[in-house]
């Protein structure tokens, strides 16, 4: 079955209410599902981490949450035209505030350390 690998940066994981070992998941992928399909389905799981991942008001993922997939920004224009294939990376990272990260650089899952300048 297609899967995808969803990793979630640890300040943004602990702002949903979840734990470390939440950061990281393979989800099963369905055909022709895009990105915005996939958080909203996982918005709809029980459990509630994922819940605030998804504005049911607005049909979208939050502006403050930035997506990356196979390493490329993906711009809010095009999370619902983003296709997933199998073997796909997918990146949930909180955007920057200001001209400063958050918190210096984000430390996304598997300690590698993401620049604000080379993403």
């Amino acid at each position: 079955m297609p899967s995808v690998r969803l990793k979630v940066a640890r300040r943004l994981c602990q702002s949903l209410g979840g734990e470390p070992a939440d950061r990281e998941v393979i989800l099963s992928l369905r055909e022709g599902e895009c990105i915005l399909e996939l958080i909203r389905r996982l918005a709809a799981e029980p459990g509630g981490l994922w819940e605030n991942l998804f504005d049911e008001g607005s049909q979208s993922i939050p502006q403050d949450v930035l997506v990356i997939l196979n390493g490329s920004i993906v711009s809010p224009h095009d999370w619902s035209g983003s296709l997933l294939n199998d073997g796909d990376e997918v990146m949930l990272l909180p955007t920057f505030d200001g001209a400063e990260p958050i918190s210096g650089n984000c430390i996304c899952p598997g300690e590698e350390t993401i620049h604000p300048d080379n993403p």
